[in-house]
């Protein structure tokens, strides 16, 4: 113990340290003790890809409105009370006047987005495989629409200016960066002077961009769009990226694109989840229609000498999309509001699932994510 002591005195006066493990073990209230100063901390939840298929914005039309929110107000309890919310916006938002459209070139009311960011959330990836779907002029829309809400994005800009100059937020005493990264967008890709307009997954870019910000912030948060569709654990490039990323001083890594849910692990001191599954869709196959809600509390403690910023309470539960034989009636429900009839064997879904996520032992158990 007085070993671990001494380490931890040690980093704290080095400068900023981050961990995974507990630091509110005792310490020894010797003369060389730093002072603790005071102490904040902010909690993230995070889901997966929206993937607005026709039948969810059919089933979500009345009158001549969309109205997305009754699908969701099951999740909304749970998502809410929050700091930090993250979903990735698979389906782009590129303006109503574009017209809506499904797969394989989507296009999303912009009443999703409203819809999402009233239940909660505020922490949105927009680089993915469908951010071209529409071309530029449909991120140019998606970025004008999202720079109205009060929410931070990542992933898609509208000018070099933006994509160089990462911003810095504060939640909570709390400051982090935000950055969103694609493997490709299906082909389509924007104008070669405009390659700006797009993360991509770039190991020396991305690097150089977690660099830009490594000492400017407490936490780095990462958006990682790739990996092998409806494929449960991950790909030897997913986790190549990772490690990557990890060393360059990413704190979180917020995977998507399988559309299933993949394995949690700690890389050292940094959070990675490969893939969250599907928050909404309209896809088929239990698998691609099971997500995943997992949260992790970050706390900073700031002493006489230094800061210490610290990963816990890591813990999850998973959501379901239901919709009738006619694709219709679209909801996503907890998995603690489940039934056997919405769902037949919901809870040994839960337990294979589970599984997975601990494939790297992050000794997690489904549940208990509601505050």
């Amino acid at each position: 113990m007085k070993k671990l002591i001494s380490l931890i005195i040690c980093l704290i006066i080095s400068g900023c340290i981050k961990t995974n493990e507990p630091i509110d073990k005792p310490i020894d209230k010797g003369p060389s003790t730093p002072a603790l100063l005071y102490s904040t901390s902010l909690d993230l939840i995070m889901v997966g890809d929206a993937v607005v298929h026709s039948n969810i914005y059919k089933d979500a039309y009345n009158n001549g409105t969309y109205e997305f929110s009754q699908m969701m107000d099951q999740i909304k309890p749970i998502i809410e009370p929050y700091d930090l919310a993250f979903y990735n916006q698979e389906t782009i938002i590129g303006g109503d006047s574009l017209g809506f459209s499904n797969y394989p070139l989507f296009n999303t009311p912009k009443a999703f987005g409203n819809d999402m960011i009233d239940m909660g959330f505020n922490l949105i990836a927009l680089a993915n495989n469908h951010a071209m779907d529409k071309g530029t002029k449909a991120i140019l829309s998606s970025n004008a629409y999202w720079a109205t809400k009060d929410v931070v994005v990542s992933g898609t800009y509208s000018t070099l200016a933006q994509r160089s100059n990462i911003p810095i937020y504060n939640k909570n005493n709390i400051s982090y960066a935000f950055l969103a990264y694609t493997y490709g967008t299906n082909g389509i890709n924007p104008p070669k002077d405009k390659a700006f307009m797009i993360g991509q997954v770039d190991i020396d870019a991305m690097t150089q961009d977690i660099q830009q910000v490594r000492d400017k912030v407490d936490v780095v948060i990462v958006s990682m769009h790739v990996g092998t569709e409806y494929q449960t654990n991950e790909n030897a490039f997913q986790r190549s990226i990772a490690e990557a990323l990890a060393k360059a001083g990413a704190d979180i890594i917020i995977g998507h694109h399988p559309h299933v849910i993949e394995p949690i692990e700690w890389i050292g001191d940094t959070l990675v989840l490969y893939s969250l599954g599907n928050f909404i869709s309209g896809q088929y196959g239990t698998l691609q229609l099971i997500g995943l809600m997992a949260a992790v509390t970050i706390t900073k403690s700031v002493y006489q000498n230094g800061v210490i910023i610290k990963l816990s309470d890591l813990k999850a539960d998973l959501c379901y999309t239901h919709y009738n034989g006619h694709m219709r009636d679209v909801e996503v429900y907890p998995f603690d509001r489940l039934s056997n009839s919405i769902l037949p064997d919901y809870q040994g879904w839960a337990n294979r699932l589970e599984k997975v996520l601990n494939t790297y032992n992050a000794k997690l158990k489904l549940g208990n994510i509601r505050k």
